[in-house]
């Protein structure tokens, strides 16, 4: 563990971070999957169901070569009628970052908070 730990740490002072591209790699609509799934549960729809449901529709935008935003109204309500126009809401990543406030999850403000608490510890 102190040999990683080591290595981890001369890697992470030459560290460049490339924004761009990482914007580019979170801009995949696929990666919003389980927002999607997320929706139908707040529709009515169990998880398990809904998770089905959108892996329907991800297996479906592979082979039509679709990401999920662009999969038209009328083919998601074919696998639920669920589906509205507001689904096209849950494909903005800083959104759904930010909607994930529970402990441990990626919201902002829960990176900022961790941020300072390990810079206070490091001190």
């Amino acid at each position: 563990m102190r040999a990683a730990l080591e290595v981890f740490s001369a890697m992470l002072a030459k560290i460049e971070i490339n924004r761009a591209r990482m914007e580019a790699a979170a801009s995949d609509p696929n990666l919003l999957a389980t927002d999607m799934a997320e929706y139908l549960a707040k529709k009515g729809t169990p998880f398990r169901e809904a998770h089905e449901i959108v892996g329907k529709l991800v297996a479906h935008g592979a082979k039509a070569k679709l990401p999920l935003n662009q999969i038209s109204i009328a083919e998601l309500k074919k696998v639920s009628p669920l589906f509205d126009v507001d689904v096209a809401n849950l494909f903005d990543v800083r959104r759904s970052l930010a909607a994930r406030s529970a402990i441990g999850t990626p919201a902002p403000g829960n990176i900022a908070a961790q941020i300072a608490r390990w810079r206070k510890l490091l001190r």
